[in-house]
């Protein structure tokens, strides 16, 4: 049994995958395996990756409806590796679910939860694993410093917390050039972005799979939560390094706009007290708007305004 399970989800961006797992390949870690799930892309990258994965490792295939029960028993892994196809994209938290209870089911002491657009430092996980080791208190994720991969000495997150009043994530040190690479501190924080988590397998046990009504954007922002109400700390390992291919500009995306709308309507219901939720209402309903109304950002005025009206049918659904 390894230490480590790594989960990648993958789609279509087989380029950014491999180049991951090469990173990974290289990074001086070996009490590790892999867990590769792709997302139904449709444009190709199932059967490369397939048969990429399909040199050293075993493939298999499952939807996502009866994954929970999938067995898997006939499955072992090769050469450390495992690719996992699924029928169609059933967002960001289905997909890890589906590599986390393979993880499970396969052993291991932790689950890495990897975005496929980023690559890993040197030794990534081994300061990671020591702060485990170390700690005096239950700690439910712990995550390194993530770098913008195309300005490579700028920080993209140094840990993070939840805004009051608006319950948004920020990023700690977000665009500072690090002065202090060989940095080792650890810090408790509020929250972690889910780029990079690393989750003991007991407080996974305990607390369950990632939410999966959300499709993609704030999962981060409700497990996290989720962890800290049951008295779990979060973590950031700054020994521990990698480069996401994230846009340096952060321009809000029409996707993005829709998405958080959306899921920030359905994360306030769910995990918001009375006050709490009005307080994130009010930001939601007439400060974001306001924000794209004054750069005359009509098309994504409509999108958040479509989300927040989506967001609260879809939680009446559950």
């Amino acid at each position: 049994m390894n230490c480590f399970n790594i989960v990648i989800l993958n789609y279509n961006n087989y380029e950014d995958t491999v180049e991951c797992l090469e990173s990974i390949a290289n990074c001086g870690e070996n009490d590790y395996s892999i867990t590769l799930v792709d997302n139904g892309s449709d444009d190709g990258s199932t059967a490369r990756l397939q048969e990429y994965f399909g040199q050293n490792g075993d493939v298999i295939s499952c939807s996502s409806k009866t994954y929970k029960m999938v067995n898997y028993t006939n499955y072992s892994y090769g050469d450390g590796r495992l690719f996992i196809g699924i029928d169609k994209n059933y967002g960001y938290a289905v997909g890890n679910n589906i590599g986390i209870c393979e993880a499970l089911r396969a052993g291991c002491e932790y689950v890495v939860l990897l975005n496929n657009d980023v690559t890993v430092g040197t030794r990534f996980l081994s300061p990671i694993k020591k702060v485990f080791e170390d700690s005096v208190y239950s700690i439910g994720i712990a995550s390194g410093k993530i770098y913008y991969f195309d300005e490579p000495t700028t920080i993209w997150f140094n840990g993070g917390n939840i805004r009051k009043f608006s319950y948004r994530p920020i990023h700690y040190d977000y665009k500072r050039k690090d002065s202090n690479q060989s940095a080792t501190s650890v810090r408790d924080v509020g929250f972690i972005t889910g780029c990079f988590w690393t989750v003991p397998t007991k407080v996974i046990e305990r607390v369950g799979l990632l939410s999966e009504e959300y499709f993609m954007y704030i999962e981060d922002v409700d497990y996290c939560t989720r962890l800290r109400k049951m008295g779990y700390h979060l973590v950031v390992c700054e020994a521990s390094h990698i480069w996401h291919k994230v846009d340096f500009e952060n321009k809000t995306r029409n996707i993005q706009a829709y998405y958080y709308a959306r899921n920030m309507r359905i994360f306030v219901r769910k995990c918001l007290g009375l006050r709490r939720r009005f307080e994130a209402y009010i930001c939601l309903f007439t400060i974001d708007p306001l924000k794209y109304l004054i750069r005359l950002d009509f098309a994504n005025l409509k999108l958040h305004m479509r989300g927040l009206s989506e967001g609260v049918n879809k939680y009446v659904e559950r």
